[in-house]
């Protein structure tokens, strides 16, 4: 007789596997993320199936099967359902999505990263919503934080000055550096990138401050711009890093 656990999770991903079953990427409360097969979910008559959908809070249950956790039941909590009425809302749940499939491994439990993913999707399927390059940032930066990525952008790795002004970001030994200590320590082929203050300034904010106080200033879009392709990059360097 198998044990059956139950949890409260975002379902962030879904796959196809073999004839008629589909796996499950939850992130739940209890045990952290969740890779789940659900069997024969997509035929027509599952009852999984129709009570689990992508970007939805459900409260499941399952077991841990010879092959891995087994999803048995399941009940949709919140399907937040504007997100998947508007297409750029869904892309951008779909890009959250990558980027924590990408980052987030083993169950381990981590309460602020279930807090974050609630945060997270409650504003994007919130009526008003529109600021989603914001969003994205304020997400994927605290979850880089979470999960002890986060670089030091306070002192440049050189000289250890306080870095008060636009310096620049190196993606070969992933540190920050002053004008100076650029001219001085780097060559035109080292991959570095140019850092205005205001991005620093927002990076730090957005460990700071929940969503609902960013949503209310003003943030120019270069400095947006600057700070996706930002964590674009910091995405990769960390990727690569770690051996993902």
């Amino acid at each position: 007789m198998f044990k059956k656990f139950r949890a409260q999770g975002f379902v962030l991903k879904e796959k196809e596997i073999d004839e008629a079953d589909l796996l499950f990427f939850v992130f739940s409360r209890e045990f952290g993320r969740l890779d789940l097969l659900a069997k024969s979910a997509r035929k027509i008559s599952s009852k999984l199936r129709r009570e689990i959908e992508i970007f939805s809070l459900v409260e499941i249950g399952f077991i841990e099967g010879k092959k891995g956790e087994r999803l048995v039941e399941t009940k949709t909590l919140n399907r937040f359902s504007r997100i998947k009425k508007d297409l750029e809302r869904l892309f951008l749940a779909q890009k959250i999505s990558e980027v924590s499939d990408l980052l987030i491994r083993g169950s381990e439990k981590e309460e602020k990263i279930f807090e974050l993913f609630k945060e997270t999707f409650e504003k994007l399927n919130s009526f008003s919503f529109e600021k989603k390059e914001l969003l994205f940032c304020y997400f994927f930066w605290n979850l880089i934080f979470i999960l002890g990525f986060f670089p030091n952008l306070n002192e440049c790795a050189f000289c250890n000055k306080k870095i008060k002004e636009d310096c620049f970001f190196s993606f070969v030994t992933g540190q920050i550096l002053c004008r100076k200590c650029k001219r001085l320590k780097f060559n035109s082929k080292e991959k570095i990138f140019p850092l205005d203050f205001s991005t620093i300034k927002l990076l730090k904010l957005t460990l700071r401050r929940n969503f609902n106080f960013l949503e209310r200033i003003k943030t120019p879009k270069k400095v947006l711009k600057q700070c996706l392709e930002f964590s674009e990059k910091w995405l990769n360097f960390v990727l690569e890093k770690n051996e993902f």
